[in-house]
């Protein structure tokens, strides 16, 4: 999977053999998912929006317009002043009332600061999802706007004729929560966004990016122009009254015009997304992950190596011819080998520091230094004239990055920028010495001097110029601290831990802290979602997914 095209050569990888572990989405099997078109005659089933859903209720007035979020923090939903946090969990319902999506947690903030927040769940009002969350100022106003999905959503279609309707199994949805006074609460604002085409197995919503005035939704699994689990992305455009108006999205593929590569069976083109600017223009750029594609070219193809495509300005025009370049891992360094199942693009992360755009891709399965699934993170810096160009290779151990390369750590299976310039790195499956697969989050600033020759970094070549070290304050076996991370627009930092003691916890670890404390329901800073039943706790996988 993965040709020559252009002149690009496009990697992709698979993740085979990775170290056992408890995960809040099934490990994928490309080629192994079967995603069918509703039936030919077919329709929506009745309500069924095509593009974008009106908002569900009364909703709330933009929060530009009303001024309710003219006072609103840096990562404030609600406008209140003080910034918040979002928390999913993708199995949180009870097991005898399963309605499926999971749940979600807004834990607001205090006058107190982090770690202290008022914490309450989500209220169900149909249609819920705690599997993916990402946040962003969407609509122009001061509060954050947040973008949740279930990509196991079940869909239906009604056949015109008959009238008969039919189920679409895993077909998967989206919503947008609007930020606003009343976020969190039942009457709060929302729209949903479903494809256009419900697809059986297409997962639309496996990840989601958010930049302001556009949402980016991805569907590795849909069968995109007959090809088994080749996968597509759906990029949605949003403006009218107060900017909460999303218009009908456009589908990419691998055989979108001018979209790099060659769309493959079990590609999974969509797993990963970021937008930002990384070439010219203030126009957004879209980066995707395909981790799973393996690497074209000459001899034998490298099973699941992965590859990363950047899209420049998808948005513009009448989409009938994409401009972009097409990576896979050798492209960019020849720091680390390639091998099979590197899973490079697995996870995306795009940073703004002093105008410049970076983006970051994840290889969590790479073998720096011959390490067995020890991970890597390369790094791309935008440039004002051509294509983003590779500014340095992390992984533990090498370039002031710190603790070493160890068989299966996952370094960089989850990914964010703080801040602009720090970066997050997760690496869930770290152990501690004593406790295995606790986890561990690096947080490494970017920028500097070259600590070799205490000059300034070429802004196009950077490497961590300081770098911090996290863990559990009380660390224990199989937490898997870092499966999620998140900044909070304050420097402090929101840690998924979905394995805590078999429940799920996240930790908020404060700027320069080496350590972190545990959240979770029930502990008397976040409200259980079932008062009635006086459980302990009612997840599992709480902080699976995390966005602030």
């Amino acid at each position: 999977m993965g040709r020559l095209l252009f002149g690009v050569t496009v990697l992709l990888a698979t993740i085979g053999a990775a170290p056992a572990h408890r995960s809040p989405v099934p490990a994928p099997s490309p080629g192994g998912t079967t995603s069918t078109v509703a039936p030919a005659g077919t329709v929506p089933a009745p309500g069924a929006p095509t593009g974008a859903v009106p908002p569900t209720g009364a909703g709330s007035a933009s929060g530009s317009a009303s001024g309710e979020c003219a006072n609103a923090g840096s990562a404030d939903f609600d406008g209140d002043g003080f910034n918040d946090i979002v928390v999913g969990d993708p199995f949180g319902d009870p097991a005898d009332r399963w309605a499926g999506g999971g749940h979600l947690f807004f834990l607001r903030g205090t006058p107190q600061g982090f770690p202290k927040v008022r914490g309450t769940p989500f209220p169900r009002d149909g249609g819920l999802s705690g599997w993916v969350a990402r946040a962003g100022h969407i609509d122009g106003d001061r509060c954050l706007d947040l973008v949740v999905a279930n990509p196991f959503w079940a869909g239906s279609v009604t056949e015109k004729s008959s009238g008969r309707v039919t189920s679409v199994p895993g077909a998967g949805n989206v919503y947008v929560y609007w930020g606003g006074r009343d976020f969190g609460r039942t009457n709060a604002g929302r729209i949903e966004l479903r494809a256009p085409e419900q697809r059986n197995g297409a997962h639309f919503g496996w990840s989601l990016t958010v930049t302001a005035g556009a949402v980016a939704v991805g569907a590795p699994y849909e069968d995109a122009d007959g090809v088994p689990d080749s996968g597509a992305v759906y990029l949605y455009g949003f403006g009218g009254a107060g900017g909460r108006q999303a218009g009908e999205p456009r589908r990419i593929t691998q055989q979108s015009p001018g979209v790099p590569g060659d769309g493959e069976a079990g590609d999974l083109f969509g797993w990963s997304l970021a937008l930002g600017g990384l070439a010219a223009g203030p126009a957004p750029d879209l980066a995707i992950g395909a981790p799973y594609e393996d690497t074209g070219g000459q001899g034998t193809p490298v099973p699941d190596a992965g590859a990363l495509t950047v899209l420049y300005d998808p948005g513009a025009g009448a989409a009938t011819w994409y401009r972009g370049k097409g990576w896979n891992l050798p492209d960019l360094t020849d720091q680390v080998p390639v091998g099979e199942r590197d899973l490079f693009g697995y996870s995306l992360a795009y940073g703004d520091n002093g105008g410049r755009g970076y983006l970051a891709a994840g290889a969590p399965y790479a073998d720096p230094v011959g390490t067995k699934d020890a991970g890597a993170v390369q790094l791309l810096a935008g440039r004002s004239a051509g294509d983003p160009q590779p500014a340095g290779t992390l992984w533990q151990g090498a370039g002031g990055v710190a603790d070493v390369s160890e068989d299966h750590d996952a370094f960089g299976f989850s990914l964010a920028f703080s801040g602009g310039r720090d970066l997050v790195v997760g690496a869930p499956f770290d152990g501690d010495g004593r406790h295995a697969e606790t986890g561990a989050v690096h947080v490494l600033s970017l920028g500097g001097t070259d600590p070799a020759t205490g000059r300034p970094l070429d802004p196009e070549r950077l490497l961590p110029g300081s770098g911090r070290l996290i863990r559990a304050r009380t660390p224990q076996t199989y937490d898997h601290l870092g499966w999620s991370v998140s900044g909070t627009g304050d420097g402090w930092l929101v840690i998924g831990v979905p394995d805590r003691e078999g429940a799920g916890a996240i930790a908020l670890a404060a700027p320069g802290a080496g350590d972190a404390p545990m959240l979770r329901p029930g502990d008397g800073n976040i409200a259980l979602f079932d008062q009635s039943r006086h459980l302990p706790f009612q997840g599992i996988d709480f902080g699976a997914t995390v966005a602030g």
